[in-house]
């Protein structure tokens, strides 16, 4: 009998998790030309966390390679874009709330000058 320790046990509840995520995942590319580019990028980057996971617990090497590194490392990288990318949403958001202040408030001076 194989006596697994706490940590492979987590593991193994992580890639069965993780398997769980990739299935949502596959279900909702059927609606992925529906979906937001914000959608999508996350998207992705659910698929390369579990890719990356099932890469760590399976300990795969290739030709003296650690491929769990380079895991990390795309998954590192995606995620620091993917930041990068939000933080430009969130500035269009800002800059729209901005404008459409502006606009309130330049509407409200016309409705006032009209009514005089």
């Amino acid at each position: 009998m194989v006596e697994l320790s706490v940590n492979e046990i987590l593991e193994l509840i992580n890639i069965f998790l993780g398997f769980l995520l990739a299935l949502l995942a596959v279900r909702y590319m059927r609606f992925y030309s529906q979906l937001s580019e914000w959608w999508r990028r996350l998207l992705l980057l659910t698929f390369i966390f579990i890719l990356e996971k099932v890469v760590a617990f399976m300990r795969f090497e290739v030709t003296g390679i650690d491929l769990v590194v380079v895991m990390d490392t795309i998954f590192i990288g995606y995620f620091i874009y993917f930041l990068s990318y939000i933080t430009h949403i969130v500035h269009d958001i800002d800059n729209a709330k901005a404008e459409m202040a502006q606009l309130k408030r330049r509407l409200g001076e016309i409705k006032l000058d009209e009514g005089e």
